[in-house]
Parts: structure tokens; C-alpha cells; sequence
């Protein structure tokens, strides 16, 4: 009763500070708004909007739930989730934030999954597209789009250990079937996705220009942008270096308090727990800046770093851990909630 208290007055404070803010420096406020309209403008809606279409088709068309079907076997294997979870997993890794934790909640409210498959895939599932990182990392920031593929081949890898880290503490859940909806007819799943396309873009735009307007209170740095909105801390990165690469990398692992309030909204719905979330995303962020680095200075240095990744899933597996004291954080929390 007191933490929520406390809670519902730091809240206030916050609400309170922001209208002060506005109030007190409205040019400054105002310009911050503007500079988010722009980067949207300039570089998140033609990287997005129409890779947005494209990923709505794919799932329109049904090809995550004919793929998962194919791959249900090996999915359950390595990463311990069913063959509609594994639709999911493949929508999440090519759609990128919020779609995957928006399939995983949806899923779930559906009954298609247990809430501790559930859990698993908000964390999997959820992950920065490729058409953000060639898009904006690579062609907007570092200038070619190929310089953003060593950190999307990285950001991709780390999301797969991440899920044989977790597939190696928990049961596989009951074999089912993986997707049973027909593809929509072409002509009807093309507009469908550009009107879907258009609200998503709009919402990260929302997004984007909200917290653009705290950003501009804060000085020019890429870390401290970055934890705040993902894209405006990228902004401020000066080209390709192997530092600002790793630190990119971060960035687009944890994601940013911004695509944090985005997935809140379908965990909250669910009734899914983010902490879980939150801790792995900052996991995935260190260690796909530490494997970004090594592989772009020291590629030698990827085999221990392999090798540690390697025994830390044996560990998982070897543990007896179910895994959810994870993934419902309270620990020695064991309830089958499925």
C-alpha cells in the first residue's frame, strides 16, 4: 500500500515538473517537439513506413504461421516454445519494436500460449527491425547501410542466445498446432497493411516526437539520449567508429524508455510482467556492444566470448532452474500459470 503511494506521488511529481517545464521554457520545449517532427520526417518514416508494409504482409499473408509450422520442431528444441510462439519469434525478429511484444500479448489474450511462454517471447520476440538498423543506423547515421551490418547480424545472434539461455531453464509447452489462419487474398491484405503500416509509423512518431521535447533539455549525448529515445540518442552519433558501433549496439538493445512505454501499453493489457523484459534488454544491449567491439577490433576475442555464451546455456540447462523465477521475478515462484 505504501509503494503505491509512493509510486502515485512520484508520478504526480513527474506530471507536475513536465507542465513546469513546458510552462517555464516554452520556446526551448517547442523546438525540441520540432526537432522530432524533422527526424521524423527526414529519416523515421521513409526508413520505416514502408518495411512496416512489407512485415504487415508477411503476416497478413500467414507466412510467420506456415514457417512456424516447418520450424515448431527445431524452435521447441533450442528455445523451449510452441509452434504458434514460434510465428511470433520469427515476426518479432524481421517487424521490430513493439510489434513482437504486441504478437506475444495478443497471443496470449488468445489462449494460443501459457503466460510463462508468454513472458518468453515479450522478451524474444521484441527486438529493433532490420529495416531501423540498415535504415537509420546505417543510411542516415553511419552514411551506407552496410556499415550497419555487423550490428545487425550481432543484435540477431545475441537475441538467439538470449533464447537458448531461456529455452535452456524451461519446459517446452504442449505441441500444438502453429497458426491456424488463412492468408488473406493479396488484394485484401495490401491495404489492410498500408493502413496498418500508417498507424504504426504514426505511433513511433508519437513517440519519437514526445520524448524529443525532454531530450532537448539534455546535453548532446548519444548514451544519455539514447537510454531516453532510441533515435535521438542515435542522431547524435559522428559516423562509423568501432566505439560508436559498440555503443549503437547498446542502444538498439535496450531499446530506450520510449519503446519501453510502447511495450508497458500490451504487457498492461496482458497482464505480463515488463521486469523481465527490462532486465534482458539491458543484458542484450551489454553484450551486443561487447561482441560488436571484439568483432570490429579484436575478432580473436569472439571465440572466449562464444565460448562463455556457450557455457553459460549448458549452466541454465545443468541448473535444474525452470526458469521461472525469471520470468515471473519473483523468485522460487513456480505456479503453472498456463
Amino acid at each position: 500500500m505504501r509503494k503505491g503511494r509512493v509510486l502515485r506521488a512520484l508520478d504526480g511529481l513527474l506530471i507536475l515538473g513536465g507542465c513546469g517545464l513546458l510552462l517555464a521554457f516554452p520556446r526551448r520545449a517547442a523546438a525540441g517537439a520540432l526537432a522530432g517532427v524533422e527526424l521524423c520526417r527526414t529519416g523515421v518514416i521513409p526508413a520505416l513506413f514502408p518495411f512496416f508494409v512489407l512485415s504487415a504482409l508477411f503476416r497478413l499473408r500467414a507466412l510467420p504461421a506456415r514457417l512456424g509450422r516447418r520450424l515448431e520442431p527445431l524452435f521447441r528444441r533450442l528455445f523451449a516454445v510452441s509452434g504458434p510462439g514460434a510465428s511470433v519469434l520469427l515476426l518479432g525478429l524481421v517487424s521490430g519494436y513493439p510489434v513482437g511484444a504486441s504478437a506475444a500479448a495478443e497471443l496470449y489474450l488468445t489462449g494460443g500460449c501459457g503466460r510463462e511462454e508468454a513472458q518468453k517471447l515479450t522478451v524474444l520476440a521484441n527486438n529493433c527491425g532490420p529495416a531501423f538498423i540498415l535504415g537509420i543506423l546505417g543510411g542516415r547515421v553511419f552514411g551506407s547501410p552496410g556499415a550497419a551490418l555487423p550490428v545487425l547480424g550481432v543484435h540477431i545472434a545475441v537475441t538467439l542466445w538470449l533464447g537458448l539461455l531461456l529455452g535452456a531453464g524451461s519446459k517446452a509447452p504442449p505441441a500444438g498446432e502453429a497458426g491456424q489462419a488463412e492468408p488473406e487474398p493479396f488484394a485484401a491484405a495490401f491495404p489492410a497493411a498500408a493502413a496498418g503500416a500508417g498507424r504504426n509509423v504514426l505511433q513511433v512518431c508519437a513517440y519519437v516526437i514526445f520524448f524529443s521535447v525532454p531530450l532537448s533539455f539534455l546535453p548532446e549525448s548519444p548514451l544519455l539520449r539514447g537510454l531516453i529515445e532510441l533515435t535521438g540518442g542515435l542522431a547524435c552519433l559522428s559516423g562509423f567508429t568501432p566505439a560508436n558501433a559498440a555503443l549503437a549496439a547498446f542502444l538498439l538493445g535496450w531499446g530506450g524508455l520510449s519503446v519501453c512505454a510502447q511495450v508497458l501499453r500490451f504487457t498492461a493489457e496482458a497482464g505480463l510482467d515488463i521486469r523481465p523484459w527490462l532486465v534482458f534488454r539491458l543484458l542484450h544491449g551489454a553484450a551486443s556492444a561487447l561482441a560488436v567491439l571484439c568483432l570490429l577490433t579484436r575478432p580473436l576475442l569472439l571465440l572466449p566470448l562464444c565460448a562463455a555464451a556457450a557455457l553459460a546455456v549448458l549452466g541454465a540447462k545443468s541448473s535444474g532452474n525452470r526458469g521461472k523465477s525469471v520470468l515471473y521475478w519473483r523468485r522460487g515462484d513456480t505456479r503453472d500459470l498456463s
